[in-house]
């Protein structure tokens, strides 16, 4: 009875309400089958935002161990969920192997979806939903099964398109080989997009940052053509610049001149955070700061560990509520 309106293309009418609504099981194997993007990393089985933080590390480590310049701008997507049409979510799922029915049912459920509002004091009774004659809500709506599944595919199209129109960051090898070339790295809402060259010098900083805010320009030109939108005042960039000292090669501490500038669907224009080598980003859960130091995310994980002990200190709890405590909260 549960797949019937998968189907024959109906909607549900317990599925109206947001709560509800039915994953989509066989979705994330139709995709993981059909191919996704390896540069997409959030809502695929066997992998966490660990993966890319961890390729986030290790590209800096490159950078400082071959001297070379290496540019990231961190991008952070403006609800995503919220913001993905219906129209194109069905689009992608049929590109990676949903068959039509189930497409018709979850778009007859969107449109007559009863969502609540949730607060620190419950759900409420009331809900919102679309009215005829009315301005659409449009979006695939946070809460609902699906909604990761649909933007890790969308999202895996649109870096698929990325990847046509730049080349990105290319790091050879020590040996003999292809080395790798890479554009971004995401996880759900949060992209990382990559520039850099063998080069080094004031020359080379400006290629690469220029390359960047192409890069950059075109993955935001695509999110917004697909319904996104990026948060400009939450991104940044960050740049690995190398110069000659009598002794050695150090990183370029002066590079605050070093900006790009990105433009969104409407023409206004944000001049994106500069960070310097020794201030950390954090992104996925980490500080990263180009210069290696990973005193920022000590710092920040002493007092997260600190904070959450003096919670638990005046708890009274099992055996087995400590061990849950400490791997949700303090090893996560």
């Amino acid at each position: 009875m549960m797949s019937l309106p998968f189907e024959h293309g109906f909607a549900n009418e317990r599925w109206t309400n947001s709560i509800d609504v039915m994953l989509e099981k066989k979705l994330i194997w139709n995709a993981e089958k059909a191919g996704l993007n390896d540069e997409q990393w959030g809502s695929r089985k066997n992998r966490m935002a660990l993966d890319p933080a961890m390729r986030n590390l290790m590209i800096f480590e490159y950078g400082r161990y071959m001297r070379v310049t290496i540019a990231m701008f961190a991008a952070d997507l403006t609800a995503c969920f919220d913001r993905m049409w219906p129209e194109l979510g069905n689009l992608t799922s049929g590109k990676f192997g949903l068959e039509v029915a189930p497409m018709i049912s979850k778009s007859k459920t969107i449109e007559q979806l009863k969502q609540s509002v949730r607060t620190g004091h419950g759900v409420s009774e009331q809900v919102y939903k679309n009215e005829a004659g009315e301005p659409r809500i449009i979006g695939e709506l946070q809460g609902k099964g699906d909604v990761a599944l649909i933007h890790m595919m969308l999202s895996s199209t649109v870096f698929d398109a990325h990847a046509t129109m730049y080349s990105g960051l290319k790091l050879s090898p020590a040996t003999p080989g292809p080395g790798i070339r890479k554009q971004n790295d995401g996880y759900v809402d949060d992209v990382n997009t990559w520039a850099g060259c063998m080069e080094i010098g004031s020359k080379a900083a400006e290629t690469t940052m220029y390359q960047l805010q192409k890069g950059s320009q075109i993955l935001t030109d695509l999110n917004e053509t697909s319904g996104g939108s990026t948060a400009f005042h939450k991104c940044t960039t960050q740049l690995m610049s190398w110069v000659a000292t009598p002794e050695f090669l150090e990183i370029d501490k002066n590079i605050d001149h070093y900006r790009i500038v990105l433009e969104d669907a409407v023409g206004a224009k944000s001049t994106i955070t500069q960070l310097m080598p020794h201030k950390a980003n954090k992104g996925l859960g980490y500080h990263f700061a180009i210069d290696g130091s990973q005193d920022i995310d000590f710092a920040a994980r002493l007092e997260k560990v600190t904070t959450i002990c003096s919670g638990a200190n005046s708890m009274r709890l099992q055996c087995k509520e400590g061990l849950s405590l400490l791997n949700a909260r303090l090893l996560a």
